[in-house]
C-alpha cells in the first residue's frame, strides 16, 4: 500500500466557520493500486481503449507527459482533446498556494452556478469579459464539455431560425436542419449523434436526424500537385452543394446552421482545410 501525505495549509482554511481552529493539518491518502496495475483494474469495470500509459499527475509538466509505470516522457500533442492548452502543472498555477487553495475550495463544494451565485463566479465572468469579451456579444452561456457546447449552440440556432421564419410569415416549424461535413466528429450526445460521422460504431443503432451532409476536401500526404488539385476540386464541389443544393427555396428556410470545427487535437483520418468563418447561421 502506498501512502502519500499532503499538507492542508494553504489548501484549506486554518479557521473553521465557527471561529475555532482546525487541529488536523495533514491528510493521509492511501492508494492501494500501483501504476502497473491501473489498466487491469480499470478494465474490470470500464472500457479502456485509450492511451496505454498511466499519467503521472505530479511528474508531468508543460508539454511533457510522464508515464507513471516507466518514468518515460512523451511530448504531448494531445492536451486532453485540446482542453488543457497550457499544459500540465503550469508553474503559474500550481506554484501559487493561494490560487490552489481557491481551486480546492470550489472543488470541495462545486456549487450549481446557474442557481447559486458566488463572488468567485462573478470575478471569473468579469475577467472573461475583460480579456475575451466582445461588446457585440454581451450575453454568455457556460457549459462543461465540447459536445454539450455544440448542443446548446444548436438550441440557440433552432430558436433563432424558428423566430426568424415566423417573423417573415413562414412556418415556425421550419429551420430544423443542420448542414454539416462528412468525416466530422462533434460529440456523442443527443443532437451531435446526427452530426458525427467518423467511425460508424460511434453512432450505430442510435436514432438520428436526416440532416444534409456535404463532402469536405481532405489533404492526403505526401502533398503533391495532384493532391492539392483534388483538395481544390473538393472544396469547389462542397461550395456548390452548400450554395445550390441547400440554399434554394424553400430549402434555405429549412437549414438553420452550418456546423464546422477546426482541428482540436482529436485523432482524425483526414487533414482538412476548413476556414473557421465557414461555420455560422444560414441567413
Amino acid at each position: 500500500m502506498l501512502l502519500k501525505t499532503y499538507p492542508l495549509k494553504g489548501i484549506l482554511a486554518d479557521t473553521r466557520p465557527d471561529g475555532g481552529k482546525f487541529s488536523i493539518m495533514t491528510a493521509t491518502i492511501g492508494t492501494a493500486i500501483a501504476p502497473a496495475d491501473v489498466h487491469d483494474k480499470l478494465a474490470e469495470h470500464l472500457l479502456t481503449d485509450g492511451f496505454k500509459l498511466v499519467l503521472d499527475t505530479r511528474a508531468s509538466q508543460g508539454s511533457w507527459i510522464v508515464d507513471a509505470r516507466t518514468d518515460e516522457r512523451y511530448l504531448d500533442m494531445y492536451t486532453f482533446f485540446a482542453s488543457a492548452p497550457l499544459g500540465l502543472n503550469v508553474p503559474g498555477v500550481v506554484e501559487d498556494p493561494e490560487f490552489m487553495g481557491l481551486l480546492a475550495e470550489i472543488a470541495a463544494n462545486k456549487p450549481a452556478n446557474p442557481d447559486i451565485y458566488t463572488t468567485h463566479l462573478a470575478e471569473f465572468v468579469e475577467t472573461f469579459v475583460r480579456v475575451l469579451g466582445d461588446p457585440a456579444l454581451p450575453h454568455l452561456f457556460f457549459v462543461e464539455g465540447g459536445a454539450l457546447a455544440v448542443e446548446n449552440a444548436l438550441k440557440v440556432a433552432f430558436d433563432w431560425k424558428s423566430r426568424r421564419n415566423e417573423a417573415a410569415g413562414r412556418s415556425p416549424e421550419l429551420g430544423s436542419k443542420v448542414m454539416h461535413l462528412k468525416h466530422a466528429f462533434h460529440g456523442r450526445t443527443g443532437y451531435t449523434m446526427s452530426l458525427t460521422n467518423t467511425d460508424p460504431g460511434k453512432t450505430a443503432r442510435y436514432p438520428q436526424f436526416d440532416w444534409p451532409r456535404i463532402d469536405v476536401p481532405a489533404l492526403t500526404f505526401p502533398v503533391t500537385d495532384e493532391a492539392l488539385a483534388a483538395v481544390e476540386g473538393g472544396r469547389e464541389a462542397g461550395a456548390r452543394a452548400g450554395q445550390g443544393g441547400f440554399r434554394g427555396q424553400p430549402a434555405r428556410h429549412r437549414v438553420l446552421h452550418r456546423r464546422a470545427d477546426p482541428g482540436r487535437g482529436r485523432r482524425q483520418p483526414h487533414a482538412r482545410r476548413v476556414p473557421v468563418g465557414d461555420a455560422g447561421p444560414v441567413p
